[in-house]
């Protein structure tokens, strides 16, 4: 994150879409959410920030696979799940490496 994301008005129109989609799609329990709410939880912020700057998250997380509101997640959400759904892509560190020839 940058400095004084906290005011910046981008950041928080994009923060709002995150948690108010988790509290309506469905697909995520209580928990889950309370857990995506708290202050300390960077993924919906790191989201949050891509959606309104247009970037790209690196993660090695996977999505969770088929989501329903018939049986909503218990765990946290997944960030490609929620990225995907702002609009936002996701690729992994592997993906980097090859896209521009890196090795280690």
């Amino acid at each position: 994150m940058f400095k004084g994301y906290e005011a910046d008005y981008q950041y928080l129109t994009q923060y709002g879409k995150i948690m108010n989609y988790l509290q309506t799609c469905g697909y995520y329990r209580t928990a889950a959410i309370a857990n995506w709410s708290q202050d300390w939880k960077a993924d919906p912020k790191l989201i949050a920030m891509a959606a309104a700057y247009g970037w790209q998250i690196i993660t090695f997380e996977q999505p969770a696979g088929q989501l329903s509101a018939k049986n909503p997640m218990k765990k946290e959400p997944k960030i490609p799940d929620v990225a995907s759904v702002m609009g936002v892509g996701c690729i992994s560190l592997f993906q980097i490496e090859d896209r521009y020839q890196l090795s280690v």
